[in-house]
């Protein structure tokens, strides 16, 4: 009994060795919201020169959302306006929200795991 309760211990101990790493590797660049403004601008002069029709759905995100070029014809027939930048993560779409998504007016906003799952409260921000 004693063996198995330090072989968990050891386990616990590298296990949270290795989520400190990733928290600390997250740290840099990819986690300051300022790290994507030139895409963030170049959506905010975009919508300036033509502005989005308000009521579209909103799809908001990472690379997934980026690459995603087919986007308006995958959906048609509804309207959709395509919002992926960077690797942003749930905090840098919740800091760039006022500027890249408000604006739109979207009827709907649509995206991959942008809040945890069974957690509303990261999009009532949003509101």
């Amino acid at each position: 009994m004693k063996r198995i309760a330090i072989g968990v211990g050891i386990v616990l101990l590298v296990a949270a060795g290795a989520i400190g790493r990733h928290r600390h590797s997250m740290a840099g660049a990819a986690a300051d919201p300022a790290s994507y403004a030139s895409e963030i601008e170049a959506f905010v002069e975009a919508d300036r020169a033509e502005p989005p029709a308000p009521g579209q759905i909103v799809l908001v995100g990472s690379s997934s959302i980026r690459f995603w070029t087919t986007l308006a014809e995958d959906m048609a027939p509804l309207a959709t306006v395509r919002r992926g930048f960077g690797g942003a993560h749930r905090s840098h779409v919740l800091y760039e929200a006022p500027r890249i998504v408000l604006p739109c007016a979207p009827r709907a906003l649509a995206s991959f795991r942008i809040a945890p799952r069974g957690s509303p409260t990261s999009l009532e921000r949003l509101r």
